[in-house]
C-alpha cells in the first residue's frame, strides 16, 4: 500500500504480489477487513499495488528513486509519491521502513516475525515440552536461521524426549537426567515389588520378593504369592480347613467328629462338624461322654 503520513503504520506489504488493497478514505482496507490509516484522505475505490517500493514511487518532488531527475519508467504510474510524507532510502521496501515487527503480514495475511538475513537463534521449545529438558540426555535445542526474505526458516536439529519414553540403551531417552531409569513390577501379593530392570544398557530380570510369602489365609488376598486368592494348595478350589466347634477332648469320642469349612468371599462358611447330642437308646454314644446308652431315652 502507499501513503504513510505518520511514518509509523504499514503502507506497502512487500512479497505479496498477488494481493491488492482497497483504498478507503484515510487508509487501506486489508483482505481480512482491517483498515490501516494514513493522514491524507484519498479517493475511495483506488487500488494500490502491494509490491510497490520506494523505487516504484519516486521521490516526493518527482525525482527518480535513486535521487536523480525523473525519467520515463522510473516511477510506477499508480504511485502516489506525495503520500510518502518524507525522505526515504531509494530501493528499500516501504514495509521495512514503516512496519513494526508486530504489523508484518505474509501474502495470506497471517502475522509473521521479521528478521535480518543471516541471523540465527534457538528454536522455541516444542509444544508441551518444558524448556529445562533441553541439554539433558538426548534432548537438544534446534536452531533457526533468517532467510534472504527476512523470514525465520523452519527449526532444524531440535530433539525432543522420545515419544515412547525411556528405553534400555544406556541413554537418557526421556531427558529427565537419569540414564536407563526403567522400572517394572513383578510378583504377586506381598511378594510384588518394583525394581530397576536396566543397567548400562542391559536388561535385568525383575525378581519378586519371595521372603514375603506366607500361608494362605481367608482374607481376600494372595498370601502365598501364587497368583490365586483364598485357594487351596492345588489352586483348584476355595480354601478349606478342618474345624470342630466343641472342646477338643470330645472330638473323636462317640459320634463327635470334626468337620470342614470353606472360604467364600473372604469369609468362612459354617463348620459341618458333629458335636454331642442328647443320649438316645440306639447303641451309640450320642453325648460323646465315652459311655453308650447311659441314661438314654427311647427315640
Amino acid at each position: 500500500m502507499l501513503g504513510c503520513g505518520d511514518g509509523g503504520r504499514p503502507d506497502v506489504y512487500a512479497n505479496s504480489l498477488d494481493i491488492q488493497f482497497e483504498r478507503v478514505d484515510g487508509g487501506y482496507r486489508l483482505p481480512d477487513g482491517r483498515i490501516v490509516y494514513d493522514d491524507k484522505p484519498v479517493p475511495t475505490g483506488d487500488l494500490v499495488r502491494a509490491d510497490a517500493t520506494v523505487n516504484d514511487l519516486g521521490s516526493p518532488d518527482g525525482a527518480s528513486g535513486d535521487g536523480g531527475a525523473g525519467d520515463s519508467g522510473a516511477a510506477d504510474p499508480d504511485a502516489r509519491p506525495n503520500d510518502l510524507g518524507g525522505d526515504l532510502d531509494a530501493g528499500m521496501p516501504l514495509e521495512d521502513v514503516f512496519m513494526a515487527p508486530e504489523d508484518h503480514v505474509d501474502a495470506d495475511m497471517e502475522d509473521v516475525e521479521r528478521c535480518t538475513p543471516g541471523m540465527t537463534r534457538f528454536c522455541a521449545p516444542s509444544p508441551g515440552i518444558p524448556e529445562m529438558v533441553y541439554g539433558r540426555g538426548i534432548c537438544r535445542r534446534g536452531n533457526q536461521s533468517c532467510s534472504d526474505a527476512g523470514r525465520w526458516n523452519d527449526c532444524e536439529g531440535q530433539i525432543d524426549p522420545r515419544p515412547g519414553g525411556e528405553e534400555c540403551n544406556n541413554l537418557d531417552d526421556n531427558c529427565d537426567g537419569i540414564v536407563d531409569n526403567l522400572f517394572r513390577e513383578c510378583g504377586n501379593g506381598p511378594c510384588r515389588v518394583r525394581r530397576l530392570v536396566c543397567v548400562l544398557g542391559r536388561e535385568v530380570t525383575c525378581e519378586p520378593n519371595t521372603a514375603a510369602r506366607r500361608t494362605e489365609l481367608c482374607n481376600g488376598a494372595d498370601d502365598d504369592c501364587d497368583g490365586f486368592v483364598d485357594e487351596n494348595d492345588m489352586n483348584t478350589s476355595n480354601l478349606q480347613e478342618s474345624c470342630f466347634t466343641y472342646p477338643p477332648e470330645y472330638n473323636g469320642r462317640g459320634i463327635c467328629r470334626s468337620g470342614t469349612r470353606t472360604c467364600v468371599d473372604a469369609g468362612w462358611t459354617p463348620c459341618d462338624d458333629t458335636i454331642p447330642q442328647p443320649e438316645l437308646c440306639n447303641g451309640l454314644d450320642d453325648d460323646c461322654d465315652g459311655v453308650t446308652d447311659n441314661a438314654c431315652t427311647d427315640q
